[in-house]
């Protein structure tokens, strides 16, 4: 499966949930695909202020999972950092990198 020919943007509304007391943000299937994060890619994750950016990278330290065709990012605890369980975040699929926004004030309590 390739996604040489997509070149568009999409959105998600995410809720951060959690998993065993810590943040989780788990994402999967045709929008990874779509924005070209493939099983077995691998990319770097980047944190700022209000999000995270991961970034299709063929030296990054992380690698999409997933069985079959169906790639899977599973991002938790630190890897969700600034983010905290329940936040309201925007997920922005574009080709090569995917955008993880807060859209309420992060981790703020």
């Amino acid at each position: 499966m390739t996604s040489e020919n997509y070149n568009t943007e999409t959105l998600q509304d995410y809720t951060v949930r959690a998993n065993k007391g810590k943040p989780r943000i788990w994402i999967e299937g045709k929008r990874l695909i779509a924005a070209g994060f493939l099983r077995g890619e691998r990319y770097t994750l980047t944190s700022h202020e209000t999000g995270i950016v991961l970034r299709l990278d063929a030296e990054g330290s992380r690698k999409v999972c997933g069985k079959g065709e169906r790639p899977l990012i599973d991002l938790s605890g630190g890897g969700c950092a600034p983010m905290v369980t329940g936040d309201q975040v925007e997920i922005k699929y574009t080709p090569r990198q995917i955008e993880i926004t807060c859209t309420n004030w992060c981790g703020a309590r």
